[in-house]
């Protein structure tokens, strides 16, 4: 048996360098699993801060609510004028946009996590 020099030494190079790629994969793969770790931990964190956010924002509404009640109460009693109630329905109207906003950003951040498990599809065409 004869085996060239030339060879042998081109052989085990060839072998250092699929090492080399195998241990580059597995760096990749080691990456890539911690970014979507970390996007789904990101993505269940933002879901959980928005979903307090909407119900913030209800509890809003509800007390804007029962303010342009006792507004509109006084008002009719002669009390107070309709500077009074025109406040209450301004806040009212603020309240409504500060909850449809953390609906929102509810709905984004759940596309997000969505998009960050792989579940998409899943997510939105069952809701």
């Amino acid at each position: 048996m004869s085996v060239p020099i030339v060879t042998g030494g081109r052989l085990s190079a060839e072998r250092k360098s699929t090492a080399l790629a195998e241990q580059r994969t597995r760096e990749q793969f080691v990456r890539e699993r911690n970014l979507v770790t970390e996007q789904v931990h990101d993505g269940q964190v933002e879901l959980q801060a928005a979903l307090h956010q909407v119900e913030l924002g209800r509890q809003e509404v509800q007390l804007a609510n029962e303010e342009v009640s006792l507004s509109q109460g006084r008002f009719q009693s002669g009390v107070t004028d309709n500077i009074e109630v025109t406040a209450a329905q301004d806040s009212l109207a603020r309240a409504n946009d500060s909850e449809i906003g953390a609906l929102f950003r509810y709905n984004i951040a759940r596309a997000q996590l969505a998009y960050a498990v792989g579940g998409v599809e899943q997510v939105y065409t069952h809701p």
